[in-house]
Formats: C-alpha cells, sequence, structure tokens
C-alpha cells in the first residue's frame, strides 16, 4: 500500500510508524505539513492509497480528505475531542485509563468516523514517557489495524467518534503498572486548548516536552 504521512514534524511517533509500515512492506513517503497548498502536492505527486497524521496540528485540506482516505491518530480515547492538547489534559485531570483513536479527517477536529481505538492504564509519568510508550504502542496498533480493515474492505468501525465507552475488543498494547488511584479521575471528555499557565511542573507529572 502507498502511505503518506503526514505531520506536523517527524516526531517518535511518527519515525515509529514509518520503520514499521516499511517493515510491512508498504510504500511510505513524509511530508511535513507546511502549508495546505504542499500537502495537496503532496498527495498529488505521490498518489497515496492512504494519508496517515501521526502528529498534527491543523485540520487536513477539505479537497484532500475528501479524495483520499486520511485517518489521524487522536491521543485520546474515543469519543473524547480534546484535539493536539488531549494527552496534556488527561495528564492534568488524572484520568486513569487514556487510550489512542484512529479518526477519519473529516470538517469537524475529532468528529469522523473511527477506524480502531485502544486504550492503557495511566501511569503518573511525564507526558514524554507516555507518549514514547503507551501511546505510541496504541497508535502502531491502531494503524495496522486500519490497514487490516481497509485491505479486507470493511470501512470504519464506527461512523463517528461517539461515546466516552471502554473498548471491548483492544488492539495489543504494551502493559505498564496501574496508576496510584490516590491520583483521581476526571470526567471532562472536550478540553480546551492547555497553556502554560494551567499546566503542573510537577516532576513525575509535566506535560511541557513539544513534538514528543
Amino acid at each position: 500500500m502507498r502511505i503518506l504521512l503526514l505531520c506536523h514534524n517527524f516526531n517518535w511517533l511518527s519515525q515509529r510508524l514509518h520503520v514499521d509500515l516499511r517493515r510491512a512492506g508498504h510504500e511510505v513517503t513524509v511530508e511535513l505539513d507546511i502549508h495546505d497548498d504542499f500537502t495537496r502536492e503532496a498527495v498529488a505527486l505521490f498518489s497515496p492509497d492512504l494519508v496517515i497524521a501521526p502528529f498534527l496540528r491543523r485540520p487536513i485540506p477539505a479537497d484532500v480528505w475528501r479524495g483520499t482516505l486520511c485517518l489521524i491518530v487522536h491521543p485520546g480515547i474515543r469519543g473524547d475531542r480534546g484535539g493536539p492538547s488531549a494527552l496534556d489534559s488527561a495528564i492534568l485531570d488524572g484520568e486513569a485509563t487514556w487510550g489512542v483513536t484512529l479518526i477519519e479527517a473529516r470538517k469537524e477536529m475529532d468528529a469522523g468516523p473511527v477506524w480502531a481505538w485502544a486504550e492503557f492504564p495511566m501511569r503518573p509519568a511525564r507526558k514524554s514517557s507516555l507518549y514514547r510508550h503507551e501511546v505510541t504502542q496504541a497508535a502502531v496498533a491502531c494503524v495496522f489495524e486500519a490497514i487490516g480493515r481497509i485491505e479486507r474492505r470493511e470501512g470504519a468501525a464506527l461512523p463517528a467518534n461517539w461515546g466516552r465507552v471502554r473498548a471491548t475488543r483492544l488492539p495489543e498494547v504494551r502493559p505498564y503498572p496501574r496508576p496510584d488511584p490516590t491520583l483521581g479521575r476526571g470526567s471532562a471528555t472536550h478540553h480546551p486548548g492547555v497553556g502554560r499557565r494551567s499546566r503542573r511542573y510537577d516532576d513525575d507529572r509535566r506535560t511541557d516536552f513539544p513534538g514528543v
């Protein structure tokens, strides 16, 4: 399969997907999300079967996702619409469980059809550690599950990113110890952008690691 990785920068998850997809025999190229016209040009030149966005900070142009299947790795559980700050909010809210959802691009961010999702127990750890381990493992599992669905011509698993519920069937995700239950659990599913002033600088729970 010809796969275009569209990303804000070539971060840890983007690199991991690039390696794993190539090892699986897919033809993969990378385009940095600098400008809509560059994205359009990359799609026109490469003619991908699939666009995967591991790390974005803005929407994919509508004419791109209308013409090519675009799947966005959202760092939040199914039903969450917190955008790029979803993992930050989960850490600050003391979530006991979090996850990754693979969402098809639509006009409304984080609201399109869901192709795969996975959850994992949260550790009391820095964002960079959670991102490089739990989030990355879950995202890779979701991407390969979605590719399997495409190859079997099954389509999306859900018509929209609905409901904050625990998944009944999870792709294999590397296990980690359960977090301290005293950290509590939040309840919001939609989070505004998390600014620096609202971030906690506890050494065990820092979230200010750009482009992890």
